[in-house]
């Protein structure tokens, strides 16, 4: 009877000494996933990119750029603002926008910063090591020079800041000897600013080259006393293919003097005008002429310009008009359509209307020998096409 009584007691014995089993901790989803490791700190800057991961909504999860107004344009979610802010805060506004459209009820959202485009600063002229060097956030004056290194030829008393279009000029020297050791001979630099230290042997300032170029480093030049423009454009490493050769200017005290760069970067220097200091050369994008090209029976094949509105008949006129023997009832005309697809119609010059037909940007007008061709209607033709001038002209050269 001990024995049958005892079980029961050491049963009970055993069941209330095992320690009651706590809760179950709640998990995140999020922790059974890979965790990203964070490239970059907060807080969120422009150009960042960032990661958002929310649990068991991948449509609503994704990588996205941080704009120019420090806003995430997420799918369905829309526009977000997290400039400035830390990636908890990121996140909790991310969740504030999934409660507020009612997508998730209890939303777990990380945010990670996975990208940082490369903020640079640009040192050149009279340095041992010109190019880029990184910006880090309360870099001096000193600290891109001491990275550049000087030359013994440097005239540090007159280094040049380009910073957005912006010329400065610091007298670094005063800093180097101790005379001034405030932020006017040290001054903190931004993001993107050029750095030029002059030479000694530089003694007549320097010039700037603007816009079509294809080396925007050698935007700032320094001259001697016969730097030139075709010089300071090869700087410049050449024109771009949208810079136009033919409408390149120099600005000088408030006027504008035009120059052949066409002609200087073919070798013809005999124009080269030499650059004085504070001058700017600009180099405007191509405009790109719109022109129609006419063939066949007419006296002068080739393109005529559209700058202002020309009829077919006219077009044909400025060609030189019909060759004894052309069809005038049969002129074809070929053009893109609004799908970039090419169609024909054939106008009749002794119809009004055909004659008085606008041409577009790229039209090729083709007039043939006076033979039987079938004719259809052109003006029903012609309103599947797109009526801008713009069109991307496939036929010149």
């Amino acid at each position: 009877m001990n024995v049958k009584l005892a079980l029961p007691i050491l049963g009970l014995f055993m069941l209330t000494s095992i320690p009651a089993q706590p809760s179950p901790a709640v998990r995140n989803p999020l922790q059974d996933q890979v965790v990203v490791t964070q490239l970059y700190p907060g807080p969120v800057e422009v150009g960042d990119t960032v990661r958002v991961r929310i649990a068991g909504a991948e449509n609503l999860s994704g990588t996205f750029l941080v704009d120019a107004d420090g806003n995430i344009t997420a799918p369905r979610l829309g526009q977000i603002a997290i400039i400035g802010s830390s990636t908890l805060l990121a996140a909790e506004r991310v969740t504030a926008r999934i409660i507020q459209l009612q997508l998730l009820k209890r939303p777990d959202v990380v945010v990670d910063i996975i990208g940082r485009p490369a903020k640079e600063i640009t040192v050149g002229g009279a340095v041992l090591r010109p190019g880029a060097q990184l910006f880090k956030k309360g870099m001096h004056l000193s600290d891109l020079l001491d990275g550049a290194g000087l030359q013994p030829s440097s005239d540090t008393s007159r280094v040049q800041i380009d910073r957005g279009g912006v010329l400065l000029v610091v007298d670094f020297r005063k800093f180097s000897t101790g005379q001034d050791v405030t932020a006017k001979t040290n001054p903190l630099v931004e993001v993107a600013d050029r750095i030029y230290v002059m030479s000694v042997e530089q003694l007549a300032g320097i010039a700037r080259v603007i816009g079509e170029i294809k080396d925007p480093k050698g935007a700032i030049v320094a001259l001697s006393n016969r730097t030139t423009v075709s010089q300071a454009l090869q700087q410049a490493g050449g024109l771009t293919d949208q810079g136009d050769p033919k409408r390149v200017s120099i600005r000088r005290e408030n006027r504008e003097v035009f120059v052949d760069a066409a002609a200087l970067l073919s070798g013809d220097l005999s124009n080269d005008i030499q650059l004085i200091d504070g001058d700017t050369i600009i180099v405007p994008k191509r405009i790109r002429k719109a022109e129609a090209t006419v063939t066949g029976d007419e006296r002068n094949a080739g393109g005529v310009s559209l700058l202002s509105p020309l009829t077919l008949l006219q077009a044909i006129g400025q060609a030189g008009g019909l060759l004894d023997g052309a069809n005038r009832k049969a002129v074809v005309v070929r053009r893109l359509s609004l799908d970039g697809k090419l169609v024909s119609g054939i106008a009749d010059l002794d119809r009004d209307t055909d004659a008085a037909m606008l041409l577009q940007d790229g039209d090729v007008i083709e007039v043939p020998q006076n033979k039987r061709i079938s004719r259809f209607d052109f003006n029903r033709v012609a309103g599947s096409v797109i009526a801008a001038v713009s069109l991307l002209n496939v036929f010149r050269r």
